[in-house]
């Protein structure tokens, strides 16, 4: 790589960086405590394809607001995180019409194309959102997006593929940690609505871009910066010291936390090899379902230790990496035998480690993201007892 083509890659990233920032690096009181007439992007004029009126997205129910103006002022409140989204959704839209022009390799094309579809479905859901709440803004790429757009269009070959899933898997890393903390927190039930119903497709997207970047030489790893959410006063107004009490419990948790989140990688490492290696439907199926869970799982887990300040350490240990060694040597229908036998065995310790330990946790986030998972615990581990009936495995405790 020349001299200037290595500068015109590291402008690229840097800019990329710090887009991808843009979401998880804002201040979260600036998000929450301003006002729509404190909120400069709440009298922008947004050009987004409103779609619909009645549009909403699959999965979510329309909210029961007490008023329109109400609701609409809540949607106001809200404007500077529909903003960012509408934005990234642009983003994305552009960079993907570049990756299916210039990109070389396979994969990258269909990535890109990937991303102009699915984005352009979100982003005319947020544009719904917009119209039916008469929120006057336009949506256009900011100097930092535009920026980032044009450096990548200087590239070519396999450069361009490198550096385009880089910024991917940066943007998409960010996104997802932006609509696990800002989206639950959002005053308006739409916008909380709209957040949670986009958020498992950016997690599909992060694993999807994981993947292809793997290919092509990206970076695929990228430090997650720690936020706290934004602590309220009795009006509801935020301020600027986080909740320190739950923050030194989730703390106290973090063994917890933590073989939580190694647990969730190895599940999602032995489900994506029984994807692509089992030789039974049945069996295919179930491994499809576990990475759908522990795909949520992981980034809800990874959500709470992040914006409270615990460190995230995926790698996994030796016991799990003696498994994944065990079912990456087996084959044919041994494969299936392997793989269910040692789900049973894993999920048959997890469930009373969430059941014992998880209930006595110090922290009220962690006990209450033990209660939502063990019911999904539960079934996965009778789910998996059932097919591996079928297979000759023990399924007893």
């Amino acid at each position: 790589m020349g001299k200037e083509a290595l500068m015109s890659t590291r402008r690229l990233m840097a800019a990329a960086g710090g887009l991808a920032l843009a979401l998880a690096a804002a201040p979260m009181g600036a998000l929450h405590s301003q006002t729509p007439s404190q909120d400069s992007a709440s009298k922008r004029t947004w050009g987004i394809n409103p779609g619909p009126p009645s549009t909403v997205p699959q999965g979510a129910t329309a909210p029961q607001a007490t008023t329109v103006p109400q609701a609409q002022a809540l949607v106001r409140a809200d404007s500077a995180f529909i903003r960012q989204a509408t934005e990234g959704n642009l983003f994305e839209i552009r960079l993907g019409n570049l990756a299916t022009t210039k990109g070389t390799n396979p994969a990258v094309k269909q990535f890109g194309q990937r991303m102009v579809t699915d984005h352009s479905t979100m982003q005319n859901q947020w544009g719904a959102l917009v119209a039916r709440n008469g929120l006057p803004l336009k949506a256009s790429l900011d100097p930092a997006h535009e920026q980032g757009a044009l450096q990548l269009e200087r590239l070519s070959g396999a450069e361009f593929d490198r550096v385009y899933m880089t910024s991917m898997i940066q943007a998409h890393q960010r996104d997802r940690d932006a609509f696990q903390t800002l989206g639950p927190s959002a005053h308006s039930p739409e916008v909380r609505q709209m957040a949670a119903a986009g958020l498992p497709t950016i997690q599909q997207h992060l694993s999807m871009a994981m993947q292809v970047g793997s290919q092509v030489g990206a970076t695929t790893t990228v430090a997650t910066v720690p936020q706290n959410p934004p602590a309220t006063t009795g009006n509801g107004q935020a301020t600027t010291q986080p909740v320190k009490g739950e923050t030194n419990d989730l703390k106290a948790d973090s063994k917890f936390v933590q073989e939580t989140l190694q647990d969730d990688v190895l599940e999602l490492r032995l489900a994506q090899l029984a994807e692509q290696k089992a030789t039974r439907p049945a069996v295919k199926q179930f491994a499809q379902r576990m990475i759908s869970d522990y795909t949520r799982s992981h980034a809800q887990w990874s959500g709470v230790a992040t914006k409270n300040g615990v460190s995230v350490r995926t790698a996994i240990g030796p016991k799990h990496r003696d498994k994944l060694e065990r079912l990456q040597k087996a084959s044919g229908k041994d494969f299936d035998r392997v793989y269910l036998s040692t789900v049973i065995e894993h999920l048959q310790s997890i469930v009373p480690y969430y059941q014992n330990e998880g209930r006595s946790s110090r922290s009220s986030q962690v006990r209450s993201l033990v209660e939502d998972e063990l019911p999904t615990l539960q079934q996965n581990l009778a789910q998996a007892r059932r097919i591996g009936g079928q297979v000759n495995v023990s399924t007893k405790d």
